[in-house]
């Protein structure tokens, strides 16, 4: 992590990630519902955590920025108690934001994206901004007839006052952005400005459920 600590961000606005904070020391605290399956066990139990994203490091080199985080909203999903903090990677490139899930603060990784060595994937990407309403991202359209499989800008409101409080832009809008399968669908509400505001996870078969909504969030922007 020494090269990673060698410089961090304290304030990266007008970049790729203008409108996502990921200023080392940003965080954001969501109160959380779980459903989870026990292993070995046909029945389902739930819980209400507190949750917390953290920002612990970013770098920025040229047009690309790379977040090392702890406990992104979507490391909910298949939640259950023990599990290990989850740290990933958010890489800011093009307008365009991905997470590496699992692979932590790797030095050499995170300078083998910024000098553009290495590249995320399109699985893992996460927004595409500016966001608008009937966008479809992470395929092609034509691959298929429906907007299964792929990111896709479901509807956009007006920020309400407690979210302008935390940070979002009350002149802007909160985005709400599926990811439908077959077996599971994810749901994430974004606020330019401030982050993502709601998280929901759900799975079809065996219960595996999460409901994250945004209460507070501080730090650097």
């Amino acid at each position: 992590m020494t090269s990673v600590l060698a410089f961090l961000v304290a304030l990266w606005s007008g970049g790729p990630c203008g409108d996502l904070p990921l200023s080392a020391g940003r965080s954001w605290t969501y109160s959380a519902r779980i459903s989870w399956t026990s292993a070995g066990s046909a029945a389902s139990r739930d819980t209400t955590i507190a949750w917390t994203t953290r920002v612990l490091d970013a770098r920025v080199h040229d047009s690309a920025q790379v977040a090392v985080v702890l406990d992104w909203p979507t490391a909910l999903a298949w939640w259950e108690p023990g599990q290990r903090p989850d740290t990933s990677l958010l890489i800011c490139v093009g307008a365009r934001i991905y997470r590496i899930a699992g692979r932590g603060g790797s030095a050499a990784l995170v300078d083998s994206l910024l000098a553009g060595q290495r590249r995320a994937s399109v699985d893992d990407l996460l927004l595409r901004l500016p966001l608008h309403t009937g966008d479809l991202y992470g395929r092609e359209r034509s691959e298929r007839t429906d907007t299964f499989y792929a990111w896709y800008v479901e509807s956009a409101s007006p920020v309400n006052d407690r979210l302008a409080r935390m940070g979002a832009r009350a002149a802007d809008s909160v985005y709400t952005v599926v990811y439908r399968t077959l077996p599971d669908h994810q749901i994430v509400d974004y606020a330019p400005g401030l982050g993502l505001t709601r998280y929901v996870y759900g799975h079809h078969g065996t219960v595996a459920a999460a409901s994250a909504v945004l209460l507070r969030s501080s730090g650097p922007p």
